[in-house]
Order: structure tokens, then C-alpha cells, then sequence
């Protein structure tokens, strides 16, 4: 498993968290070998760390983890060298002026693409988004990001790009959008191999402390083969004293011509939220996106709609099938302007089709 997007200097710290997922009361172990590579094309190295044995349940963290091999940017690999136990990985980019930690996830090499979106990008009066983008291929990678980003990896490079909508050319103020991510050996028709045009891309929508540093929340961008075409699921709303939850859809899909050439009307998609604590349908909206260009949509403080206080989501097309993407972000503070307005990112989930075989 790799872990893309850690950074250590003087705004950012980077901690690694290692879990061995067995039973506590077994009497087993993994054993786990963290290698450091840098995401700097003119510091090209990778550095293993002293292989780690953690016991059925036991959980370790490493603390400044590039630090401990001299890098300020660059991504930890995680493999297993022992035991059959089986472990998860994750690593927490800390700011260094309020803590607000932002969770990455980890990826297998073997599951990145060359087409992914990013599920939204914004710069308004209180949030901007910043993205990470990393080529783990062989050879340059040139990478189309929306419709005029555009950017040039070295082969391991890994670049953060500070202001998004500036990059690819939009204004503050603009409405939020996704962006689709296109990735391409370089040069056009060189390397034929798939490790030529992969890469790995996630964003980090935030806002400014009133005393310096940031609260935000880190997303990593999904595969189009990744998005949902039937059904999907968020889990963990909530709407209390504490915090308020948002709802969010994006068209991956866009349909630029309809029949005969005429627009095509919008992708209409239904949602039914449930009430947490009964497991019933507390009430159903609709959502509407364009169905001829990336669309994002987002319903604020959803469960205020139907007056429950803990609750989840299904996502369903209704009349014309598309791809889509859905996501919560459960949000610190009842309402705007409360709290640190600090964000929670909530994949959705997408059942698995129906096994061919029987039971």
C-alpha cells in the first residue's frame, strides 16, 4: 500500500499510523517494512525504515515520518515482510498552527489510473482548495487537469499546487466544480506500459484560521470506473449542536450531444435519506446536474430537511442511467460561521454487484 501526499516543513507535519487488523486474541503478528520515497525530481531516493513488529491489534504511529529520512515531501510505501496477519495503513498531514489533521488513505499502486476526477475544487470568500499530484511511473508523465490545467511530472515527481482554480484558470468567486484528470506518457506515443500514464491526484479544501494556519479536509480523486451507476451510499451524517453535515453529487458522465443532436435534459438523481437511530426513510429529495458538462451540486444541512439528527444516504439515478459521485462532509459548528468550520470527508459506497455464482 502507498500513501501519497505527506510533506514536512515549516506549515505541514506528516504521522503514519500502522494497525495490525487481527484479533487481539490471537497470538499472531505482521511484520511491516515502511519505505520513504521523495516526491522531489531533483532528490530522487528511497529510504526503508526499520521493519516494524506489531502484535494482533496493536496500533503504531510514526511521528514526522519524512522527517526521519531528511525528505519535506514525498509518499511511504507499506508492505508486509512477515506474519499473515492482516494490517491497514494510514498517514495524518497535521498543520502545524492549529493541528487540524487531514486524513490520507492509502492506495495500491496496481489500482491507479490514467482518467480519475477530482470531486470538487473551490475558492470562495472562506475556502480554497490546494491539489497533490503524483507520478509513480517510469518515465514523465504529462497530466490534463480540467479543461486548461495542465502540468508535466518527472518520473516519481510528486508537486502540490497551492491554488487550484487559479491553475486551471477560473476565478475566485466562481461556483465549485469538479475536474476530470487525464494522464499521458510523454512523449505523446512513447512509453506504451500502463505504469507510463498513471498517477495519483487528491485535493485539500480549506479555510484560514483567524490565528494563522488552516482547517480543512483531504480528498483523494476517484477512477471513472470507480464512480456509481446504480446505487450509492453515505454513512455518517449528522446534524446537532456540534455539527452540521453536507451532501454533495457530481456528474462524471456528461452526455454533449442528445438525440438528434438537441440537449439533453438533466440527470436527475434521487435521494432517500434514513433516520440513524430507527433505520427508516425519514424522506426523499431529488437533485438535478447538467448532463452536458461536469456538474457539482450540494445540498447544505441536509437532515434539517426531515428533523433528524443522525442519519445516511441513497443515491439513485432516476430515468436516464449516468455516472455519478456522492459525498458527505460532516462540517464543525451547527451552522456557518460557528466552530472552526473544519471538514470531515465521507466517501460513498458502492454495493458490490450480485455474485454469478450461488451460494
Amino acid at each position: 500500500m502507498v500513501l501519497f501526499g505527506l510533506r514536512e516543513n515549516a506549515a505541514y507535519r506528516t504521522d503514519l499510523a500502522l494497525l495490525n487488523a487481527a484479533d487481539p486474541a490471537q497470538a499472531t503478528s505482521v511484520v511491516l517494512r515502511v519505505t520513504l520515497t521523495s516526491g522531489d525530481p531533483a532528490d530522487v531516493r528511497s529510504v526503508p525504515l526499520a521493519s516494524v513488529n506489531l502484535a494482533a491489534g496493536q496500533w503504531l504511529q510514526l511521528n514526522h515520518v519524512l522527517a526521519q529520512a531528511g525528505m519535506t515531501n514525498g509518499r511511504a510505501t507499506v508492505e508486509r515482510v512477515g506474519g499473515a496477519d492482516p494490517f491497514y495503513v494510514y498517514a495524518v498531514v497535521n498543520d502545524n498552527v492549529t493541528n487540524d489533521g487531514s486524513f490520507v488513505p492509502p492506495v495500491a499502486l496496481r489500482k491507479l489510473v490514467d482518467f480519475q476526477v477530482l470531486p470538487v475544487a473551490a475558492h470562495t470568500a472562506g475556502f480554497s482548495t490546494e491539489c497533490v499530484v503524483a507520478n509513480p511511473g517510469p518515465g514523465p508523465l504529462y497530466l490534463l487537469i480540467g479543461p486548461s490545467g495542465r502540468a508535466t511530472l518527472q518520473p516519481g515527481e510528486q508537486r502540490f499546487i497551492p491554488d487550484l482554480f487559479s491553475f486551471i484558470g477560473y476565478e475566485a468567486g466562481q461556483s465549485p466544480v469538479p475536474l476530470p484528470m487525464f494522464g499521458e506518457a510523454v512523449p505523446p506515443g512513447g512509453p506504451g506500459s500502463p505504469e507510463s500514464r498513471v498517477f495519483f491526484a487528491g485535493a485539500r479544501t480549506f479555510r484560514t484560521a483567524p490565528g494563522g494556519g488552516s482547517y480543512g479536509l483531504f480528498y483523494p480523486a476517484v477512477p471513472f470506473t470507480g464512480s456509481a451507476m446504480d446505487e450509492a451510499w453515505v454513512y455518517g451524517l449528522r446534524q446537532d449542536s456540534q455539527s452540521r453535515s453536507n451532501l454533495a453529487f457530481v456528474n462524471v458522465s456528461p452526455d454533449y450531444f442528445g438525440p438528434a443532436g438537441n440537449p439533453p435534459p438533466p440527470y436527475t438523481l434521487g435521494v432517500d435519506v434514513f433516520d440513524g437511530e430507527t433505520g427508516l426513510l425519514a424522506g426523499s429529495v431529488t437533485v438535478s446536474l447538467d448532463s452536458q458538462h461536469p456538474d457539482w451540486v450540494q445540498i447544505n444541512s441536509l437532515l434539517t430537511r426531515f428533523g433528524i439528527r443522525n442519519g445516511y444516504a441513497r443515491v439513485r439515478p432516476i430515468g436516464t442511467p449516468a455516472r455519478f459521485l456522492v459525498y458527505g462532509v460532516v462540517n464543525d459548528g451547527a451552522v456557518p460561521g460557528d466552530g472552526t468550520s473544519d471538514g470531515s470527508y465521507l466517501p460513498m459506497v458502492v454495493p458490490l454487484p450480485p455474485s454469478p455464482f450461488p451460494p
